[in-house]
């Protein structure tokens, strides 16, 4: 709000001016610390490869891929995928799992 507010005006207390504005704004109140903030809980190192595994599509040059990411070792799968469904991708992690275990 102070810097949009800089280029159009100046007072000697400005920024004093605008602090105390959004204090009292009730609108500004309501919202401030929504939504709350959560504890973050950080995942626990896998102690195997292929205990613990991230997927997500991704879209890159108009292909989608099913990308795979290993937490213990970092190592990446990346499948294209011509269909996004449930039996498409079912077939593709079995196929994964059936290589890696």
């Amino acid at each position: 709000m102070k810097s949009p507010s800089r280029n159009y005006v100046y007072w000697p207390s400005l920024d004093r001016d605008l602090e105390e504005l959004c204090r009292t704004c009730e609108a500004c109140r309501a919202v401030c610390d929504a939504p709350p903030r959560a504890p973050l809980h950080p995942w626990e190192f896998p102690l195997h490869p292929w205990q613990r595994l991230h997927a997500d599509f991704a879209d890159c040059a108009g292909k989608r891929f099913l990308i795979m990411v290993d937490a213990h070792s970092k190592w990446i799968e990346a499948i294209e995928m011509r269909n996004t469904d449930t039996r498409s991708t079912i077939a593709v992690f079995r196929n994964i799992f059936s290589q890696f275990g």
